[in-house]
């Protein structure tokens, strides 16, 4: 793994959760965090970003959201990874909220194939229409009011109705939101997939 794709939530911007997990710059050095800006400026604020509105959005309209901001979410990868000059299987992916999701439903509709995923405080919109190697944690926080923790608890099982490889961790004290205990169990999952130069050692 030499980049790390991060996809930000609703009103949120890729510069500022680069910001937030900067602290894995110093975990590994010479792998890449790379904030990725969703394409929709939040709404009524076009100072932040959103991969798909959140205007009347419900249970019944949430499918065709997610499925009308896949252009856009394939869009920005691809920019992404031809600015950098990586593969996809070079990269792993970390969604939060929104991006968690987006992230979720490009993997499991075929779109991509990264080596691996973390999608945090999210859930998994439409059912799985393919299966993938990549190795996807899910994290959760059970006191989430935004996303609550069930949805993670159903993503998990459909994951695995599915043959993907995933595990689910969930936070009894935390909310909708990127916690120190939240962002290291994050980095656990990724250290064994980040390509160590000979004679190194993670921390």
């Amino acid at each position: 793994m030499r980049a790390i794709l991060l996809f930000h939530g609703w009103g949120g911007t890729g510069e500022e959760l680069v910001r937030t997990l900067n602290v894995w710059t110093r975990r590994w050095p010479g792998v890449r965090l790379i904030g990725l800006e969703a394409p929709n400026p939040q709404d009524g604020d076009g100072g932040a970003r959103q991969w798909f509105s959140r205007i009347a959005i419900d249970a019944g309209n949430r499918a065709a959201r997610i499925a009308g901001a896949r252009a856009g979410v394939d869009a920005t990868v691809r920019n992404a990874l031809a600015a950098t000059g990586l593969d996809v299987a070079q990269t792993a992916w970390v969604g939060f909220s929104q991006g968690a999701m987006v992230v979720l439903d490009a993997i499991t509709q075929g779109r991509f194939e990264p080596s691996a995923a973390i999608a945090i405080a999210g859930r998994l919109v439409v059912p799985p229409g393919v299966t993938a190697t990549t190795d996807i944690l899910l994290l959760h926080g059970e006191r989430d009011d935004v996303v609550p923790a069930p949805n993670a608890s159903a993503a998990q099982e459909s994951l695995h109705q599915h043959g993907y490889t995933s595990k689910l961790v969930t936070f009894p004290q935390v909310g909708h939101q990127l916690t120190r205990d939240v962002v290291e169990c994050a980095a656990r999952f990724l250290d064994p997939k980040v390509a160590v130069p000979a004679g190194r050692t993670t921390p």
